[in-house]
């Protein structure tokens, strides 16, 4: 039965009982099933189409012969595959693609109709033809048009800030308003995977993507999760350009997520303006990292969530992807564009991608670069690993076992023996000239603060004198936030610029010395930072300048791609549940600049020739405990 519920109990003069509609949506239920509608075809005229009657829409492979045999595999096989598609929506079925228009009314099919004792209630079976800008899927027929049916799911875990819903005409979004909800709140509209399966002329067609809102969306406000700075401005005018590849490729945005606020690494307890994500891995008491909390947290509590969008500066990709036990894919500078993107440090920034399935981020990755997809390794230069231990911990703990695990595998993967470096002792022994004689840690000793804090600030100058303008007053921030914009104000123009000629030093040394760029295709391989239970009321850490040597600047001072790949989860006796608990062990492998794909379809290739996962589970645990 059909339930579907209506402002103030109010019913509409006809059809099914008391439609609810706000902005030209339909809110209904099946059950415990919520479910939402919205006009797409606005005219599609179909005499024996009733009104709020249900239409399922099946597109054909081309060429592909059409008979009940067929067509009930299909039908059963989707109600097992797609979370969105229901058996009330095949009231009447219509049949897509190229051939469908020529079918004989009933033709083979009246065994597959109600009025022939099947378990499905079809009424009807139709083909019409080619249909370029009708979905497969669920749809209900509302007024002369068709409007297409989407899941409600609820975001039990915050992970969003927002549901977004893009307009059927142009490129403008809005929020997707159930009329008792606003910013702050949400049930996501999720669109049937049947699209899945029609992805020609639509590459990422069916992929649903939550987007960090550190991006601009035409129609939406942008957050940065700051209160003040989500007052300040008016919705966007246009989208990121990064995104203009994602969406015009047919990839559906569910909505906006949560971060750190200003791109920052605060820790839960910090988060003042809006609620951190909630990590489900462990005893669900665990930080989510920063700054792509949000998109890092949608991706592995939900199943519904295919991919996540976020930004990396210095580790806000891979730090989230360790804390959540997901994939991650920080990409190379250059590949897309800022323009859209609220940014912090132009130099580092860079969107990213987060999935539980390797095999769907390779794809999405693979298909989001287009034709900007950078080059690919030499094929003639040996491959070779390097294993900087000065970036691993010095004492034997499990982490750092399951990491040269990987390494392990990688070595017999490629019939190579991995070279452990310590990059300061090679330093100290092949020095750039420019060092003068100073070891690494000399060199780049102010190098953090002066380039990436000094950048901090001033980038975010603009704010502070806009808010106090319009306002009267100074907009609030969080505690670690105005901490780094503090020590960034200290440093001068001059500074910046002799630290961002040290960190290109840097950058050249490491490539031509560690990497052997021209004459070998190097993987480094690195280690998060320490696992360990790190609860969302813990107080948070001492504040401290993250040193240029660390081991989240890498690839982002070389411009070169780093994936994050699940290795293993490590028990420990949980404060809140008082029971063992399982957190995420994640390892990195990085690639010289300009290598991505290459990078992602290796160790695509390489974790199923050894027998590694590639996915990797929704929820508590990313792998069933042992």
């Amino acid at each position: 039965m059909v339930v579907v519920k209506g402002h103030d109990g109010q019913k509409p003069a006809s059809g099914i009982p008391s439609a609810d509609f706000v902005d030209s949506s339909l809110f209904f239920e099946f059950g415990d099933n919520r479910y939402v509608a919205w006009p797409v075809i606005p005219e599609f005229t179909l005499n024996y189409l009733t009104e709020y009657s249900f239409v399922t829409v099946i597109c054909l492979p081309q060429d592909h012969p059409v008979d009940a045999d067929w067509l009930e595999a299909y039908i059963t096989k989707s109600l097992k595959l797609d979370d969105v598609l229901h058996e009330n929506f095949l009231q009447t079925i219509l049949l897509t693609g190229p051939g469908t228009d020529e079918l004989p009314n009933g033709q083979d099919f009246k065994r597959l109709l109600k009025f022939h004792s099947n378990a499905w209630d079809i009424v009807k079976i139709q083909g019409i033809g080619p249909q370029p800008g009708l979905l497969p899927g669920p749809y209900i027929a509302v007024g002369e048009g068709l409007w297409q049916v989407l899941r409600l799911y609820d975001d039990i875990q915050g992970a969003f800030l927002a549901p977004v819903r893009k307009s059927i005409h142009g490129s403008h979004f809005s929020l997707l308003n159930d009329g008792k909800h606003g910013w702050d709140c949400c049930s996501l509209a999720v669109p049937s995977r049947l699209a899945y399966f029609n992805t020609e002329n639509y590459p990422l067609q069916g992929y649903r993507v939550a987007l960090k809102d550190a991006f601009d969306l035409e129609g939406v406000k942008t957050s940065m999760c700051n209160r003040a700075y989500f007052e300040l401005y008016p919705p966007a005018v246009s989208t990121a350009l990064s995104l203009h590849n994602v969406i015009r490729n047919g990839a559906w945005i569910l909505g906006k997520t949560k971060l750190s606020s200003f791109l920052s690494r605060e820790e839960a307890s910090e988060s003042v303006d809006f609620q951190t994500a909630w990590n489900p891995r462990g005893d669900g008491y665990q930080g989510p990292g920063g700054s792509g909390s949000g998109s890092a947290a949608a991706v592995a509590a939900y199943d519904w969530v295919d991919i996540g969008i976020g930004t990396d500066t210095n580790g806000s990709i891979r730090r989230p992807a360790q804390c959540n036990g997901i994939f991650g894919l920080r990409p190379s500078r250059g590949v897309f564009s800022s323009e859209g993107l609220f940014t912090v440090f132009k130099h580092f920034d860079v969107p990213g991608i987060f999935s539980r399935d390797l095999a769907k981020l390779s794809d999405f990755a693979d298909k989001w670069y287009g034709k900007k997809k950078p080059r690919t390794k030499q094929s003639d230069l040996p491959m070779a690993i390097v294993i900087p231990i000065d970036l691993f911990p010095p004492n034997d703990n499990l982490q750092k076992r399951l990491v040269l695990g990987l390494v392990e595998d990688l070595e017999d993967h490629l019939k190579i023996e991995a070279q452990r470096i310590s990059i300061s002792d090679l330093w100290n022994k092949q020095p750039p000239q420019a060092a003068d004689g100073q070891s690494l840690h000399e060199y780049l000793k102010e190098v953090g603060a002066s380039t990436f804090l000094y950048e901090n600030y001033h980038s975010t100058a603009g704010f502070r004198d806009d808010y106090l303008k319009k306002f009267g007053r100074t907009p609030f921030s969080s505690p670690f936030v105005r901490w780094r914009w503090k020590i960034g104000k200290q440093f001068t123009a001059e500074q910046y610029e002799e630290g961002m000629r040290r960190m290109k030093v840097y950058e050249e040394w490491f490539l031509k010395i560690v990497m052997r760029v021209g004459t070998a295709n190097t993987l480094v391989v690195m280690q998060s930072e320490d696992v360990q239970p790190n609860y969302r009321d813990d107080p948070p850490p001492q504040y401290y300048v993250q040193p240029a040597w660390h081991q989240w600047w890498l690839s982002s001072i070389l411009g070169a791609p780093e994936i994050v790949v699940p290795v293993g989860q490590i028990p420990y006796e949980s404060r809140i549940s008082n029971q063992i608990e399982y957190l995420p062990v994640t390892a990195s492998i990085m690639s010289q600049p300009e290598t991505d794909m290459t990078l992602v379809q290796f160790t695509q290739a390489f974790m199923k020739d050894v027998g590694r996962p590639l996915v990797v589970n929704s929820g508590k645990t990313m792998f069933p405990p042992e």
